[in-house]
This record gives C-alpha cells, structure tokens and sequence, in this order.
C-alpha cells in the first residue's frame, strides 16, 4: 500500500467511480485501507468486517483519521438470512483472509449475520451506491441472495472472485467430491448469474475489458475468475483491452 503497487486496480476504479455524492459499502472491510480511501472521496461509507481482530484494528484506524467523511462500521457478516455462523480462518484471525467457507479451522469463532436490507436506513434514499464485496469465497453465498437489493438501488458492484477457496474443502480428495466442488461452484455461478449478474448492462474485467454476460458461465470465467466489475453505466477506461499478466500463485 505505502509503494502505491496493492490492488492498483481497485484504486484506480474508486477514483473514476466515487463522487462527494456516493455512498459506499465496503463488504468485507478488513482493517479498512479501502474503506478509508473511499471515505475521503465518498458522502459516506458503511464498513463491514466480522472478523474480531481485523474489527479491531479497523476501528483504531477510522479513530486515527478524523478528517475523514463520515464513517460507519459494523461487525457483521452481510449475508443471505439473519443469524449466526462459525467463521475461521486457515492462520489466525485478522490475516485479511477469514471466511464462513473456513468453518471447520481450529482457528474459528461465532459471528452475526445480517441482510443488507437491514442497513437501509443507514443512507440517504436515492443516493448513488457503490458496493465493494470481498469476503474470501463467501460471494458465492451472499450474490443470489442480492437481486432485490440490486434491482431497487442500481448500484454500481466491484466483487472479488474467490473459485481457489470455494474449491479448497474439495481438493485432495477422490475424483467423486473433486467433480461435485466443480460442479457446487458452477451451480453458485450460475445462480448468480441468473439473479443478479443479467441485471447489469455492463460488465468487466478489473484489469479492463468488456465481458458479455454468457461469458461468466464458460470455464474459463468461472473456474478462474479474479473479479468483476458491474455496472448500469459504461465506465469508459474499463471498455480498453485487458492487461494480460501472469496467474496469480494460489494461497
């Protein structure tokens, strides 16, 4: 973050999207270095962290800047049904790579869940919305459960794709529960697909290029997919060639 090259990508999109007239959600927050650089370009930013020690250490952070716009945060899971769930992770807790897909870790603990229906009235009706999922393979979950919440508020979505970690319970195993991982993660895909990814008119790959909406459900996109960037509106350096890079290293 300090030498300016993590998550170059994300960065570039917050400063083409957000406006003093945005709202953002921030869904899977960890310690905030995107909430906070949002909260200094948006009306205000609604953080989402259910992970205790990154919690923490993202409250510290918002205390330790001020200046900021206004700022809200929550410990909370933003999921499809009110409750609670076991969240773990496969190092320790606050290592920015929790998830409810960790479950069964020594390294776990009890969170809430909540809709984000339920956060509503947290922003000013009609406001233009920009929300930001990155929750370690969980998307797979949460995404069918959006397509209301998408239809009413249009906003803009930037979601990160976790396949390795959907997959990750179903590795080292006999070709039988390999094929039903492949197959439960096709399954999700489409599911969000069908509620809510044909709902945008404008689809992209984070690293730039247009994507068709039947292109999510070939292969190649669903097995392998970083991320996605889905909007109403063309964003306009996106609709540039991709910038094609090596394969990132799995975890």
């Amino acid at each position: 973050m300090n030498n300016s090259n993590w998550e170059t990508e994300t960065f570039q999109l917050f400063d083409h999207c957000l406006t003093q007239e945005t709202v953002m959600l921030d869904i899977g927050a960890w310690i905030g270095p995107t909430l906070l650089y949002a909260a200094g370009r948006t009306k205000l930013t609604l953080g989402f962290e259910p992970d205790p020690i990154a919690y923490q250490t993202l409250a510290k952070n918002i205390a330790l800047n001020p200046q900021l716009n206004v700022v809200r945060i929550f410990p909370v899971a933003i999921a499809g049904q009110h409750g609670q769930a076991t969240m773990g992770s496969r190092t320790q807790a606050g290592d920015s790579m929790s998830s409810l897909l960790f479950a069964g870790e020594t390294e776990r603990w009890t969170v809430e869940l909540r809709r984000i229906e339920e956060f509503e009235p947290e922003w000013p009706a009609g406001a233009p919305l920009f929300v930001k999922i990155d929750i370690e393979g969980g998307e797979y979950q949460l995404i069918p459960h959006l397509g209301p919440f998408i239809s009413r508020h249009r906003p803009t979505v930037y979601l990160s794709l976790h396949p390795w970690f959907f997959l990750l319970p179903y590795r080292g195993h006999d070709l039988r529960r390999r094929l039903r991982g492949e197959w439960a993660l096709f399954w999700n895909t489409w599911r969000a697909w069908h509620t809510v990814y044909r709902q945008f008119s404008f689809i992209y790959d984070p690293a730039g290029g247009r994507l068709r909406a039947r292109d999510l459900l070939r292969p190649q996109r669903w097995r392998h997919s970083g991320g996605l960037v889905l909007s109403h509106q063309a964003i306009g350096y996106l609709e540039r060639p991709p910038i094609i890079s090596p394969p990132a290293a799995n975890p």
